[in-house]
């Protein structure tokens, strides 16, 4: 009787992970703007779609799906939000670069 529950509630717990878990992905590839996605190249509206779709429809899916963002996407949009992308021509990164002060520029 008590292996009964035991396995019940492991099997409870595993279901509501392997649901939050590409709920979590799905809300967190929404939370990076636009331009993020751009810059690595990526389609934001694909990436949101698959996660929910995949996770709605075959929850498998989302889960593979969700395996994939967070191991090779979100490093890349991480990486871009805290200013240390790689890619020099990237305008994101410049746009992050520190700039010299105006005080600075004039009196060279």
């Amino acid at each position: 009787m008590v292996w009964t529950v035991v396995g019940l509630v492991a099997i409870c717990l595993v279901t509501i992970a392997a649901i939050a878990f590409p709920v979590w992905a799905a809300v967190d590839a929404v939370s990076h703007p636009e331009h993020e996605w751009r810059a690595i190249g990526r389609h934001h509206t694909t990436w949101v779609l698959l996660l929910v779709v995949g996770t709605l429809l075959f929850l498998l899916a989302g889960i593979v799906a969700s395996i994939v963002y967070v191991a090779r996407v979100r490093p890349e949009l991480s990486d871009l939000g805290n200013g240390r992308s790689d890619d020099p021509s990237d305008t994101l990164s410049q746009c992050l670069a520190p700039r010299e002060s105006v005080k600075d520029a004039s009196s060279s």
